[in-house]
């Protein structure tokens, strides 16, 4: 086999990514029959924040993700400490 780059190897295109939100937007959209992209995308956090699990991803990315601290003594206990985000800042 040759070597060589792949045709589709690599970072996407700014293009690719804009078609493509163009797309889901459109898409969201037709299935919320919504006015606007605005208004679809809307619906689209209120349905992904109607879960625990949805809250979590958009916080993971609007704070990061928690930090993991490993902590480990003389004796043979390992500690995990994971730092949380109190529930004020969540809503």
């Amino acid at each position: 086999m040759a070597g060589g780059p792949n045709k589709n190897s690599g970072r996407k295109l700014a293009v690719d990514r804009a078609e493509f939100q163009d797309m889901a937007s459109a898409a969201m959209k037709a299935i919320w029959n919504t006015k606007t992209p605005k208004e679809s995308k809307i619906m689209l956090l209120q349905k992904i924040l109607a879960s625990d699990a949805g809250r979590k991803w958009v916080a993971e990315h609007i704070w990061g993700k928690p930090i993991e601290q490993v902590v480990v003594d003389q004796t043979t206990e390992i500690t995990v400490k994971w730092t949380t985000i109190p529930k004020t800042q969540i809503g």
